[in-house]
């Protein structure tokens, strides 16, 4: 795991953004293993199918761990539910998963430039969430 990823001393965010380099830094150079793990695996059957999805979890669980430990300092204990937490975890993972794609597939989308736009993205509108600012159809 990239360093900083389980530094307890850095703050949540902080600790994503060395996940997400991490990993847009692994697909980046080893485009041809990210291909195989994230279309080819969970198309080819068992064994490669159940481990694919153990992985995600794992992943997301983590992402979930860190966007509820930002809501717990921003809310304490009165902050998003657990469902919330969940899916946003989900949506954060999916988002990944397909800008890595398209970022190998883009000629001179760095490892950097992906993990920074996945952050602005994501952590840009979790900071909304922990301001209780929630955007709803009118």
């Amino acid at each position: 795991m990239a360093a900083g990823v389980e530094d307890r001393e850095l703050p949540p965010d902080e600790r994503l953004w060395a996940g997400l380099l991490a990993f847009f830094t692994y697909a980046a150079e080893h485009p041809d293993s990210w291909v195989v793990l994230s279309r080819q695996a969970r198309t080819q059957g068992e064994p490669f199918a159940t481990e694919a999805s153990r992985m995600r979890e794992e992943v997301a669980a983590y992402v979930a761990g860190l966007i509820g430990e930002a809501a717990r300092e921003a809310h304490g204990a009165a902050g998003i539910t657990e469902r919330d937490v969940t899916a946003l975890a989900q949506a954060l993972v999916g988002s990944a998963e397909s800008l890595a794609t398209w970022a190998n597939e883009t000629p001179g989308v760095t490892a950097k430039e992906a993990a920074a736009t996945l952050m602005n993205f994501a952590w840009a509108g979790l900071g909304n969430l922990m301001k209780s600012e929630r955007w709803s159809p009118r």
